[in-house]
């Protein structure tokens, strides 16, 4: 049998070699300590070391002061509440109530005394009149001595003058005089509730008027500021904030019309004195008619444009509702606005949904409501209300059912007829339209214009636009003249085929 191997021994330490071991270890100085505590730190450490003992110090601090582990709804103990404070944010922040002012009563005959309220005495200067007040005081004033030393009795006697009316241009703080009058007016609230209250200190009387919104306490109703007209939303989106980029350069074969409509509505904006010097009066109305597509609503951008006044723009179908009286409400507010600003112009586009005829039957045919609004529009065009400086613009394609009260003089003053545009007309408004467009060389205008017989303006424009797709169609980058001919071609024969068609359908009842 072969021999076995001798087993491998292992060194076992014991307690008395450890001890020599360590007793034999050489002891670590202070260079080489405070080298093993920079090992594994970086250029930044000794800073992010401040930054953390910073931010734990001052995370202990917020921790003390805020109280979090004195009660669990983490609140400061009541030693730490600041109830003055807290009541001070609260009457700050108080919402406040809206009313509207009925009737002002002015300053009336009670004043405030250093002791409380007390009656005017019979005899001094009223203090509704501080000119009379101004009075006595000169007059006690020119009494006075003017030479010399004056002594006590002269002093008490000018100490005695009392001007009668608060010291508003003086920058010392304000005393209570003997005679300081109290503003009083009375409020509407809810609808129902009506109350007598003041104002504050900094609102003067001239600023508040009869039937203006105020906001008011909810502890005294004493006013607090103005407020403005409440003004629905629909109306305010009718306002044209952003003013069309159309000038009057954009519109051809309406040479006639533009002249009409400057001196019937800029030169009154621009120059007021010389209608003033005249005597007459400016125009207040005009009505724009004439056949679908000739350029009214075109020329009333062209006029928001032109103009620095505000423009409302208001549609036929927007005064239309099925409550009878929402559509008289809408106007009234409409005009409302329109008085807020300097000058408005307002401009009723598709005036024949509401404005037609009255009849007997209308509570028969459910008319009753767009005659209400038609009797409110007229009202404020010519009512016991002045209007002010409101322009008022209407476009209608059918003028001859309109109502008769709405369209005469004084309401509509001029009336103005976009009719088809001439030859002349229609070679203007082909050249506006090509300025904008990529198009060859010695295109004949007069030609088109002469192709084209009797269309109108939104005629012309679907002309432009059609030869643009004969165009795209042959991958071409240029309109040619061909293009256009095959544009008037279709467009105009396949309207007035279109239009023959339901000629004949009619007559023959088809």
């Amino acid at each position: 049998m072969p021999s076995q191997a001798p087993k491998r021994r292992y060194r076992d330490d014991t307690e008395s070699d450890m001890d020599e071991f360590v007793a034999t270890m050489p002891t670590l100085d202070q260079n080489e300590l405070d080298l093993l505590k920079q090992i594994g730190k970086g250029p930044y450490s000794s800073e992010l070391e401040k930054l953390e003992t910073s931010i734990a110090r001052l995370a202990n601090t917020i921790k003390a002061n805020s109280g979090l582990e004195d009660l669990d709804c983490g609140l400061a103990p009541p030693s730490q509440w600041d109830t003055e404070g807290d009541a001070a944010i609260v009457r700050n922040f108080m919402a406040l109530q809206i009313a509207t002012i009925t009737n002002i009563l002015g300053y009336d005959t009670t004043v405030i005394t250093p002791t409380g309220v007390a009656q005017q005495q019979n005899g001094s200067a009223s203090l509704q009149d501080p000119e009379a007040a101004l009075q006595e005081a000169a007059n006690k004033i020119s009494r006075a001595p003017v030479s010399g030393v004056p002594d006590s009795a002269d002093l008490d006697a000018l100490e005695g003058i009392d001007l009668g009316v608060p010291q508003l241009f003086s920058d010392q703080p304000r005393r209570f005089s003997a005679t300081q009058p109290l503003w009083r007016a009375c409020i509407d609230l809810f609808g129902h509730l009506t109350y007598v209250v003041g104002k504050d200190e900094n609102i003067a009387p001239a600023d508040l008027e009869e039937g203006m919104r105020v906001a008011c306490d909810r502890s005294k109703y004493a006013i607090r500021f103005p407020l403005p007209p409440l003004i629905d939303p629909l109306v305010s989106l009718m306002q044209v904030d952003d003013r069309p980029n159309l000038t009057y350069r954009d519109i051809g074969g309406c040479a006639k019309q533009l002249k009409l409509i400057r001196e019937s509505l800029e030169l009154p904006l621009l120059h007021p004195q010389r209608f003033t010097n005249l005597g007459i009066e400016a125009c207040k109305g005009l009505l724009f008619y004439g056949s679908p597509g000739s350029g009214k609503t075109l020329t009333a951008r062209a006029v928001a444009n032109r103009t620095e006044s505000t423009f409302i723009r208001i549609l036929g179908s927007e005064l239309i509702s099925k409550y009878s009286s929402e559509g008289a409400r809408l106007v009234r507010e409409i005009f409302s606005l329109a008085r807020t600003k300097k000058s408005a112009i307002l401009f009723f586009d598709e005036v024949d949904s509401w404005g037609l005829k009255r009849s007997v039957n209308a509570s028969e045919t459910g008319d009753t409501g767009v005659q209400r609004t038609m009797l409110e529009l007229i009202t404020q065009l010519d009512g016991f209300k002045q209007r002010g400086n409101v322009k008022v613009i209407m476009a209608s394609n059918r003028p001859d059912i309109l109502d008769a009260a709405l369209t005469r003089p004084g309401r509509i003053d001029k009336k103005i007829e976009f009719g088809l545009p001439d030859q002349k007309g229609r070679e203007e408004i082909y050249e506006i339209y090509l300025r904008k467009m990529s198009v060859e060389k010695n295109i004949r205008v007069k030609l088109l214009a002469r192709l084209s017989p009797n269309a109108s303006g939104a005629e012309i424009r679907s002309i432009c636009t059609e030869a643009g797709m004969y165009c795209l169609r042959d991958k071409r980058r240029l309109i040619s003249e061909a293009d256009f001919l095959k544009a008037i071609d279709k467009v105009v024969k396949d309207y007035r085929r279109l239009v023959s068609t339901a000629k004949y359908l009619v007559a023959n009842k088809i």
